[in-house]
């Protein structure tokens, strides 16, 4: 299953001593938010989580993840717009996931072994909460509640990719910006417009058409 742990999600490209200094207290935390993007009413776990969890704050434009990094952290979104991009063989650059839903996986691939096959950037000032990948995959060893609930982020999170996958190849340009809109409210004027083209498949000048004409 999706469960090897599939081991590493985002790591930070700074050292662990630096990523402490920025980390909150997950005290303040609401057990609540590890059920915003996977169902869950074990509450014994949900407290657990909470006692995993730190959470830390990344500035607009800061990038959470390096590409080619071997990934040792699970980020949840709590708040803000992330997105993971790669650079082609020119320099240019491919954004192929934009994340903004509360609660869901900031990740570059639900391969934990393997180093990051893109950059995370934050798009805006965001909060992300962090589980360590050894740890969570230390107790889900001996807790299938905990198994269970990190399966249920991933195979959605992998699912709502393809289902953006199939959208963005099969719609034309003016029905793919509809789509954007209506599955990413408000988040086109919190963006730099480069990411969300380049998110479309689409120039900048095209985005911009199909903008004036809607």
């Amino acid at each position: 299953g999706l469960l090897n742990f599939r081991r590493s999600f985002c790591s930070n490209p700074l050292d662990e001593t630096q990523i402490c200094a920025r980390w909150s207290d997950s005290m303040s935390l609401d057990p609540d938010f590890f059920c915003q993007y996977a169902p869950c009413d074990n509450q014994n776990l949900l407290a657990e989580l909470v006692a995993m969890a730190s959470i830390q704050q990344f500035q607009k434009r800061e990038i959470i993840l390096e590409m080619g990094t071997q990934q040792k952290w699970f980020y949840l979104l709590k708040q803000g717009v992330t997105c993971s991009y790669s650079l082609q063989s020119d320099g240019s650059e491919i954004t192929d996931c934009i994340m903004a839903e509360p609660g869901m996986p900031v990740m570059p691939s639900p391969e934990f072994d393997i180093p990051s096959p893109t950059y995370i950037e934050a798009l805006t000032d965001c909060t992300l909460v962090l589980l360590k990948i050894s740890d969570v995959q230390n107790k889900a060893q001996y807790n299938p509640g905990l198994a269970t609930l990190i399966n249920r982020y991933l195979s959605r999170a992998w699912h709502d990719h393809y289902k953006t996958e199939s959208a963005l190849r099969l719609l034309p340009a003016r029905d793919r910006y509809k789509w954007f809109l209506e599955e990413y409210p408000e988040v086109i004027d919190r963006v730099p417009h480069s990411r969300i083209s380049s998110f479309l498949g689409m120039s900048p000048i095209t985005l911009s058409r199909v903008r004036a004409n809607i």
